[in-house]
Protein backbone atom coordinates (compact mmCIF):
# COMPACT_ATOMS: atom_id res chain seq x y z
CA UNK A 1 0.00 0.00 0.00
CA UNK A 2 0.98 3.48 -0.45
CA UNK A 3 0.98 6.23 1.08
CA UNK A 4 -1.80 8.43 -0.40
CA UNK A 5 -3.87 4.80 0.26
CA UNK A 6 -2.81 4.48 3.96
CA UNK A 7 -3.59 8.13 4.65
CA UNK A 8 -6.94 7.96 2.69
CA UNK A 9 -7.73 4.98 5.01
CA UNK A 10 -7.36 6.38 7.75
CA UNK A 11 -9.43 9.38 6.71
CA UNK A 12 -12.14 6.93 6.11
CA UNK A 13 -11.75 5.21 8.93
CA UNK A 14 -11.70 8.35 11.05
CA UNK A 15 -15.40 9.31 9.87
CA UNK A 16 -16.81 5.83 9.84
CA UNK A 17 -15.67 6.12 14.15
CA UNK A 18 -17.21 9.70 14.01
CA UNK A 19 -20.45 8.34 12.49
CA UNK A 20 -20.25 5.84 14.91
CA UNK A 21 -19.95 7.87 18.18
CA UNK A 22 -22.96 10.07 16.67
CA UNK A 23 -24.59 6.90 16.57
CA UNK A 24 -23.45 5.77 20.09
CA UNK A 25 -24.92 9.21 21.61
CA UNK A 26 -27.77 9.38 19.62
CA UNK A 27 -28.84 5.75 21.64
CA UNK A 28 -27.43 7.50 25.04
CA UNK A 29 -29.69 10.57 24.29
CA UNK A 30 -32.53 8.27 23.76
CA UNK A 31 -31.92 5.90 26.52
CA UNK A 32 -31.03 8.62 29.40
CA UNK A 33 -32.37 11.75 28.04
CA UNK A 34 -29.62 13.68 29.55
CA UNK A 35 -27.59 14.48 25.69
CA UNK A 36 -29.18 16.89 23.66
CA UNK A 37 -29.77 15.02 20.44
CA UNK A 38 -30.39 18.99 18.44
CA UNK A 39 -26.84 19.43 17.02
CA UNK A 40 -26.58 15.41 15.15
CA UNK A 41 -26.03 16.03 12.09
CA UNK A 42 -25.98 12.24 10.73
CA UNK A 43 -29.87 12.88 10.08
CA UNK A 44 -31.31 15.22 8.06
CA UNK A 45 -34.13 16.86 9.77
CA UNK A 46 -37.02 14.71 8.56
CA UNK A 47 -35.18 12.02 10.30
CA UNK A 48 -37.00 12.33 13.57
CA UNK A 49 -39.85 10.43 12.22
CA UNK A 50 -37.93 7.57 10.63
CA UNK A 51 -37.73 4.31 12.03
CA UNK A 52 -34.36 2.28 13.06
CA UNK A 53 -34.69 -0.12 9.93
CA UNK A 54 -35.55 3.36 7.65
CA UNK A 55 -32.35 5.23 9.60
CA UNK A 56 -30.17 2.11 9.22
CA UNK A 57 -30.85 2.21 4.89
CA UNK A 58 -30.08 5.80 5.43
CA UNK A 59 -26.66 5.44 6.94
CA UNK A 60 -26.01 2.50 4.54
CA UNK A 61 -26.31 4.71 1.94
CA UNK A 62 -24.51 7.41 3.21
CA UNK A 63 -21.83 5.31 3.65
CA UNK A 64 -21.51 3.70 0.43
CA UNK A 65 -21.51 7.55 -0.98
CA UNK A 66 -18.93 7.98 1.18
CA UNK A 67 -16.98 5.27 -0.31
CA UNK A 68 -17.46 6.49 -3.62
CA UNK A 69 -16.13 9.76 -2.43
CA UNK A 70 -13.15 8.07 -0.93
CA UNK A 71 -12.44 6.26 -4.48
CA UNK A 72 -12.62 9.15 -6.50
CA UNK A 73 -10.24 11.14 -3.94
CA UNK A 74 -8.05 8.17 -3.70
CA UNK A 75 -7.64 8.11 -8.03
CA UNK A 76 -7.44 11.73 -8.47
CA UNK A 77 -4.60 11.21 -5.74
CA UNK A 78 -2.97 8.27 -7.55
CA UNK A 79 -2.83 10.33 -10.65
CA UNK A 80 -1.71 13.48 -9.20
CA UNK A 81 1.10 11.36 -7.96
CA UNK A 82 1.95 10.25 -11.14
CA UNK A 83 1.66 13.25 -12.57
CA UNK A 84 4.17 14.78 -10.34
CA UNK A 85 6.95 11.64 -11.27
CA UNK A 86 6.28 12.18 -14.73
Amino acid sequence: RTFLQDQARSTFDRTVADIETKINRTKISVNTNVIDNDDDDIFPGAAKDMGSEAKIRFLKARLRVMQEELERTHTECVKRVSYKKN
